[in-house]
């Protein structure tokens, strides 16, 4: 699969053309994605026309910044006229009668859509499970993580370089770093949210996916998070670690094994500053709370909860009755505890470029394991202080464990140094790009 970059090079120069392309990729969602069960719903016909006008730009010279590049959608976001059943039964044959922002931006910029990714029920869990789950094409009996998991799978598989998701606590992060692909989390309120399902309003953003770090700002771009010479930028990045000599990194001290102590190594041979950081602890005590109780007025608000509650999926019932547990002594001091940690978080950006650290303790859990896996526990403490604090973040591969599966490192920035983040994971990427080229095959194994 070309980088998206690439892709548009191709097209400008007539090597490729986007309608041939679009044929291919709609060919890919084919064959491709009934072993993965990613995109719940592929877009064909609208793909091809989308393709013609992309086409006919390039002719003209007149051609716009995603013209002719295939994407997938989140099935948290609207589309008109395509349904969106937002992951959950309770939606089946939904169609809505306007595009999310996101979505019309990107299609302004000439992007090709040829499928909806699935998500978790409502985008409320770290798997991306329903009637058929979604496997992760370097294992297909383990989870992509969620719940932006099908963009991470349909990108791990090859059938896309580009894919829009979303990230409240974690949602663009995690699935990024169990499928080996790059995610971005813009800084809070960065990108327009309108027409994207909501879970927890403080903390719901709109994220980038893609396979390298130049590819996710390309789309970033398109939805005005940067500015459109960025990416062509970062690519250059990608092939010029030297920049990150003299960068401050700030590393979490209980992190300091695996991808994260193979990745400060190489921070310090490309002469960049190595500084030991701490955050808060407990920080599931400070998200849990409040993520419980913004879901759980969100459904509320909108009409389906008391009065739907049984259609929920089990996993998705089982957090509503925990945030309908919660007493608002437990919320309170939640919510000030969030304020110590963002007060935290700006005094340690005071002395660091950015912080970097791992996504996850373990490996993509199985999707039907012998033995419950304590998902929050494993992710929370490492993607959820982004969330609270409205931190950029962006997600890469770090890795591989001992069984092959790629490891994610994630580095994060104070809010607005979306670009700065951007440049140090695209020169982190292009310090090691052997480990980059390496990619599950359409059969899900290695």
């Amino acid at each position: 699969m070309l980088t998206a970059i690439d892709l548009r090079r191709a097209f400008q120069t007539g090597a490729l053309s986007p309608v041939e392309f679009a044929h291919a990729a709609n060919e890919l969602v084919r064959t491709v994605d009934p072993a993965v069960d990613a995109v719940p719903t592929a877009t064909a016909k609208t793909a091809i026309a989308a393709a013609v006008e992309s086409e006919r730009r390039y002719r003209a010279g007149t051609a716009r910044l995603l013209d002719g590049i295939p994407y997938v959608v989140k099935d948290l976001f609207d589309t008109a006229g395509i349904v969106t059943a937002y992951g959950s039964a309770l939606f089946t044959g939904h169609r809505p009668t306007r595009d999310a922002a996101a979505v019309t931006l990107a299609a302004s910029a000439g992007a090709v859509m040829v499928g909806k990714s699935a998500t978790h029920e409502f985008g409320w869990g770290f798997a991306t499970s329903g009637a058929a789950p979604t496997r992760n094409p370097w294992a297909p009996d383990r989870t992509p993580g969620g719940s932006s998991g099908g963009s991470a799978a349909a990108l791990a598989a090859g059938m896309v370089p580009l894919a829009l998701g979303s990230d409240t606590g974690g949602s663009v992060r995690v699935p990024a770093a169990f499928c080996g692909v790059v995610g971005f989390r813009p800084t809070f309120g960065r990108v327009d949210r309108d027409g994207l399902f909501p879970l927890a309003p403080s903390m719901d953003t709109v994220g980038t996916m893609a396979r390298t770090p130049a590819d996710a700002a390309l789309l970033l771009a398109a939805l005005g998070g940067v500015t459109e010479n960025v990416p062509a930028w970062l690519d250059r990045n990608q092939r010029d670690p030297s920049s990150l000599s003299g960068k401050r990194i700030g590393v979490l001290t209980e992190a300091l094994d695996g991808a994260v102590a193979e990745t400060v190594a190489k921070f310090t041979d490309l002469g960049a500053l190595v500084l030991p950081v701490e955050l808060p602890r407990a920080i599931q005590d400070i998200y849990v709370p409040i993520m419980l109780t913004e879901a759980l007025s969100t459904h509320r608000r909108l009409g389906l909860l008391p009065r739907r509650r049984d259609e929920y999926a089990p996993d998705v019932q089982a957090r509503i009755s925990m945030a309908e547990d919660l007493d608002e002594a437990e919320v309170a001091h939640a919510t000030q505890r969030r304020q110590d940690l963002r007060r935290r978080l700006a005094k340690c950006f005071a002395e660091v470029d950015v912080l970097l650290g791992p996504v996850s303790t373990g490996p993509p859990p199985l999707i039907d394991p012998a033995e419950p896996v304590d998902l929050r526990r494993q992710l929370v403490p490492w993607v959820a202080p982004q969330s609270l604090a409205g931190l950029p973040a962006c997600v890469l591969r770090g890795g591989f464990d001992h069984d092959g599966l790629p490891v994610g490192i994630q580095i994060s920035g104070a809010p607005g140094a979306d670009v700065q983040i951007l440049q140090i994971a695209a020169a982190l990427y292009g310090a090691d790009p052997d480990l980059h080229t390496r990619w599950p095959d359409q059969s899900g194994t290695q």
